[in-house]
C-alpha cells in the first residue's frame, strides 16, 4: 500500500494550496516536480520526500539554497527525519506544513484539513470514523484556528484543551463529555479571535521581494525608459484596479489571512512650480489644497530615504478621512523628481487600525531604480543666474580633482544648469548635468569608505580623538539632510 502525505503551502506565491500526495514526493520549480513551486528562491528540485521500510518520513535537500526544517537549517544533501505538523522553509518566500498522512499511523479515522481559514467551524471539519468531540480532533481544530492568531495563545489553549480532555475523559460518561468539549472548543475558538482581532499584523498576504516582484501587482505611473519610479501591491481574487492617465485607484487586501482591506491611489503632477520648489513646500501645497472637512492631516515626517547610498528622499504625512460612512487611516508619500510630483496614498479602515498600522508604516509601496537615485536632485541651493553649458563646463573641471571642499559648490553648479536647462527645454545639457552628478556621488562613496575605513582603524588602535576628528570632517562635507550618507554618518558611522 503507497503512503501518502498531507501538504499545506502556508506562505508563498501558491500561497494557501493543500496537497494529499502519494510517497517520494519531489518538490521545486521544475516541470518534473511533484509540487510545483513558482518562486524564484526555489531550485527546480529543490526537497524530496520519502518514506522508509519502518513508515518513518525523511525530507532530503537537493538545493544549493536555504532549507530549514522545523528550525533547522539543513545542508545540501541532507536528510532529516520529520513528524506531522513540522514546518519546512523553502528559500527566502516559501513556507510549506506538513499537515499529516498515514505515514505517521496517527490519522486512522482521517486527516482534518480546511478549506478557508474564515471557515474553520464544527461544520468544516473533515474528520471520518471518530465524532468531532474528541480531545485530539478539538486540539488539532483549535489549535489550527488560533496558530493565525498568536503561537503563544495557540500553544496555551492546546495545553487547556489536552489537560481538560484527559481529566473528563476518566470523570464524566461519553455525551456529557462530548458535550463539555464542545463548549470548550467554542470558548476557546472565541478566545482565539478576538485574540487574532487584537494583535498586529507583521506579514503581508505575500512575500514582498525588491529584487523580483513577480508575485504582486506592478504599476509603473510615468511610461519611457528614463522613469524607474514604480508601484506594487499584492495580488487578490477580489483585487480591483482603476487607472486613468496620471492616477490610479487599487483595492486588494493585505495581512497573514488577506483579512485587512487596503486602498491605494496615485496621482501624478508636474508644473514649472513643482521644479523650482523643495520637496518640503510641494508637499504642503498639496496638503493645503486636499485638507478639508473630510480629511484630517497630521505633521509631515522627518525626510525619509529609499535605497542605499544616497538615497532617495522622501515625505509622509498620515491622516483620517470619511469616505462615504467609512472612516479610514492612511498614510500620504510625496516624491519628487524634476518637475514631476508623485502622492501616494496607502490606506485602512480605521476599524481595523491596530491590526494594520505597523505594516502599514514599514512597506513603502513603491519602488525606485538604482539609476533614479544617483541621479537625484532638489532646489536645496541658491541659484546661479549663468549659462548652463558654461556651469556645466565649470563643473566638469571641478570633478576632475578629488576634493572635498569643492563639492558644495560643484552641486550648486549642477543643480542650477539643471534648472536652466529644464527652464529651456534643453535635454541634453540636462541629461549631462544628470550624468556628472551621478560621477559625483561615485566619487563621494569612495572617499567617504576611505574615510570609515580610517575612523574603524584608529578605533581599534584605540585612538578615539583621531577617530573623531574624521568624523567630524565627514560631517562638514556632508551636511545636507537631503543626503542619507549625512544621517548615516551622524548615526553609526564608527560602528
Amino acid at each position: 500500500m503507497e503512503s501518502r502525505v498531507q501538504i499545506k503551502i502556508i506562505r508563498g506565491a501558491c500561497s494557501r494550496r493543500e496537497f494529499d500526495i502519494s510517497l517520494p514526493c519531489l518538490i521545486g520549480r521544475s516541470h518534473n516536480a511533484d509540487i510545483r513551486l513558482t518562486d524564484p528562491d526555489v531550485s527546480g528540485r529543490h526537497a524530496l520526500l520519502t518514506v522508509d521500510d519502518s513508515k518513518v518520513l525523511y525530507i532530503r535537500n537537493l538545493s544549493k539554497g536555504s532549507t530549514i526544517v522545523g528550525g533547522k537549517t539543513l545542508a545540501r544533501g541532507g536528510e532529516i527525519p520529520v513528524t506531522a505538523q513540522t514546518l519546512v522553509s523553502l528559500g527566502e518566500s516559501v513556507e510549506i506544513l506538513i499537515a499529516g498522512g498515514d505515514v505517521f499511523g496517527i490519522p486512522e479515522d482521517g486527516v482534518i484539513f480546511f478549506n478557508d481559514p474564515e471557515d474553520m467551524t464544527a461544520g468544516a471539519v473533515s474528520h471520518c470514523g471518530k465524532s468531532c468531540v474528541e480531545t485530539e480532533t478539538l486540539s488539532f481544530f483549535v489549535e489550527h484556528r488560533v496558530d493565525r492568531a498568536h503561537a503563544g495563545v495557540k500553544g496555551g489553549m492546546a495545553r487547556f484543551l489536552n489537560t481538560a480532555g484527559n481529566t473528563l475523559r476518566k470523570q464524566l460518561p461519553g455525551v456529557m463529555r462530548g458535550v463539555l468539549l464542545l463548549l470548550i472548543a467554542a470558548v476557546c475558538s472565541g478566545a482565539g479571535y478576538f485574540a487574532f482581532a487584537a494583535i498586529q499584523e507583521n506579514e503581508l498576504s505575500y512575500s514582498f521581494s525588491r529584487r523580483d516582484l513577480q508575485a504582486d501587482e506592478i504599476i509603473s505611473p510615468v511610461k519611457g525608459p528614463e522613469w524607474g519610479i514604480s508601484f506594487y501591491f499584492p495580488r487578490h481574487a477580489e483585487m480591483k484596479v482603476v487607472r486613468k492617465s496620471d492616477s490610479f485607484a487599487a483595492e486588494t487586501r493585505i495581512g497573514s489571512l488577506c483579512s485587512i482591506p487596503l486602498h491605494l491611489e496615485y496621482h501624478g503632477r508636474s508644473s514649472t512650480g513643482i521644479l523650482l520648489s523643495t520637496k518640503e513646500k510641494v508637499f504642503e501645497k498639496w496638503i493645503k489644497e486636499t485638507a478639508g472637512k473630510e480629511w484630517q492631516f497630521d505633521r509631515i515626517s522627518r525626510v525619509r530615504f529609499f535605497g542605499e547610498n544616497n538615497g532617495f528622499p522622501y515625505l509622509t504625512a498620515e491622516y483620517r478621512r470619511k469616505v462615504s460612512s467609512e472612516y479610514r487611516f492612511g498614510i500620504a508619500t510625496s516624491l519628487k523628481f524634476r518637475d514631476r510630483q508623485f502622492i501616494f496614498l496607502k490606506e485602512i479602515p480605521l476599524k481595523e487600525r491596530k491590526r494594520g498600522e505597523k505594516l502599514l508604516r514599514t512597506e513603502t509601496f513603491f519602488k525606485v531604480a538604482p539609476e533614479i537615485i544617483s541621479r537625484y536632485w532638489d532646489v536645496n541651493v541658491p541659484l546661479l543666474d549663468l549659462p548652463a553649458e558654461d556651469m556645466l563646463e565649470r563643473s566638469k573641471k571641478m570633478l576632475s580633482r578629488v576634493t572635498p571642499g569643492v563639492w558644495g559648490q560643484t552641486y550648486q553648479l549642477l543643480v542650477s544648469s539643471l534648472i536652466k536647462a529644464h527652464s529651456e527645454k534643453n535635454s541634453e545639457t540636462a541629461d549631462r548635468a544628470e550624468l556628472l552628478l551621478a560621477d559625483m556621488r561615485k566619487m563621494q562613496r569612495r572617499w567617504l569608505n576611505a574615510q570609515r575605513i580610517d575612523c574603524l582603524n584608529s578605533i581599534a588602535k584605540g585612538d578615539h580623538k583621531t577617530a573623531y576628528r574624521v568624523k567630524k570632517n565627514c560631517e562638514r562635507v556632508f551636511s545636507d539632510k537631503n543626503d542619507q550618507w549625512a544621517h548615516l554618518i551622524r548615526n553609526n558611522f564608527g560602528e
